[in-house]
């Protein structure tokens, strides 16, 4: 009899440790919601309870889509946890920490059955290397997954200041023609990134963004060919997507000491966050469709007064919609606005961010005199701000 309280009582404890290793950071229980287990298991710099990934997870919990629970340090992955979430996040992983085999076949199983993955390593160098982590780490787990990429040590360079920010070469200025996605471009003007790069040799077909037209690898392998080189992928297999990016640290409350701001608020880097999960449930903008497919719109629509329509899932699809020129001129006179109030105080280093914005816009929107104009007032004010 004491024998078979003991082990009930170890199956209790079992139950209550797989209960409590996973925090929930909300109280919302919609079941049309995506979940999203947020992973802080492999000593993580970036994270909830760090203190410095606190935004970008609050602003997901916030929106009506997404339910963000975190899995504590010290507890593994496994597939009791994974089944009641849909999509898994997994920051670079710190030094000295690594998946272990029942972690990885856990993984491999649940994306196997649907579940989605988004996996974030960071700009490398000597300085940060100890403290945020080698990409080697999340290599092993993509190999498990039979995903043909691989996280590098090379870091995505750009010496050009028309394309970099505040003519700093590691901070590159990634425009929205940079993304061959449009559910990760919705919206976005530009992006700053700091990023390692993600060698996808092996594949065809990528979706995802690169670096501008003259970015580059710095200390990069014979194996990485890509040129401008890829920093963020989005693969869409059988059951699942998985989103490989080569930084974490954009979307953090990390300081960027260039901007004076925290990462997540440089540019449209909080904006390319909601993108990349909502990638995970929108399909792609298609501009021009073919005949048969308007033949069949007519007909179905024609079909729905008869028949009706049923519903098919609270998680299907959407198209993302599109961004009139209209938007894009008033968004661009607001921007030129603040651009000269700083230009006119003097404060030349926030004027030239101002421009930039203006000048992506206006490359938007193919308006190559004021390119050229906002290409000189971008030149100038860095000129100005360095001196």
């Amino acid at each position: 009899m004491a024998g078979k309280r003991i082990f009930a009582s170890i199956i209790a404890f079992v139950i209550f440790i797989q209960i409590i290793s996973v925090i929930p950071i909300t109280n919302a229980s919609d079941s049309s919601k995506l979940r999203i287990l947020f992973d802080e298991s492999h000593n993580q710099y970036f994270s909830y309870s760090n203190g410095n990934f606190v935004s970008a997870i609050d602003y997901l919990n916030e929106s009506n889509n997404y339910i963000v629970n975190l899995n504590k340090n010290g507890f593994l992955i496994n597939s009791t946890i994974l089944k009641d979430y849909d999509i898994l996040v997994i920051p670079n992983p710190g030094n000295n920490t690594s998946f272990t085999p029942f972690e990885l076949e856990s993984i491999k199983n649940w994306t196997d059955g649907g579940g989605s993955l988004l996996i974030m390593s960071d700009f490398i160098n000597q300085e940060n290397v100890e403290k945020k982590g080698k990409p080697s780490t999340l290599n092993v787990l993509l190999n498990n997954l039979s995903i043909p990429l691989e996280f590098t040590s090379a870091d995505l360079i750009d010496d050009d200041q028309s394309q970099n920010f505040m003519g700093q070469p590691s901070l590159v200025d990634v425009s929205y023609s940079e993304y061959d996605d449009t559910v990760l471009s919705y919206k976005i003007t530009s992006t700053i990134v700091r990023s390692s790069c993600i060698n996808a040799s092996s594949l065809g077909t990528v979706k995802g963004a690169r670096g501008p037209s003259n970015s580059y690898y710095f200390f990069s392998s014979s194996s990485i060919i890509e040129s401008p080189p890829y920093w963020l992928i989005k693969l869409e297999r059988e059951n699942s997507i998985i989103i490989t990016c080569g930084t974490t640290e954009i979307f953090t409350d990390e300081i960027n000491s260039v901007a004076g701001t925290e990462w997540h608020n440089v540019e449209d880097n909080l904006r390319l966050w909601i993108n990349i999960f909502n990638s995970f449930s929108m399909e792609e903008n298609v501009n021009v469709l073919p005949f048969y497919v308007v033949l069949l719109i007519i007909f179905l629509l024609l079909s729905v007064s008869l028949f009706g329509y049923t519903k098919i899932s609270l998680k299907e699809k959407g198209a993302v919609p599109a961004i009139s020129i209209d938007d894009l001129a008033l968004e661009r006179s607001e921007i030129l606005k603040l651009a000269r109030k700083n230009y006119v105080n003097s404060d030349y280093r926030n004027a030239a961010r101002y421009y930039r914005r203006a000048l992506m816009i206006s490359k938007k929107l193919k308006d190559s005199l004021m390119i050229e104009k906002y290409q000189n007032k971008l030149k100038e004010c860095l000129q100005k701000g360095s001196s």
